[in-house]
């Protein structure tokens, strides 16, 4: 899915937006 060279910080910013957006 996702490749090594995308930083584990932009990583766990989408997971929290989508986390957001179900809480919503």
């Amino acid at each position: 899915m996702l490749r090594s060279s995308i930083p584990k910080m932009t990583v766990d910013s989408v997971m929290r937006s989508r986390m957001f957006s179900n809480l919503s």
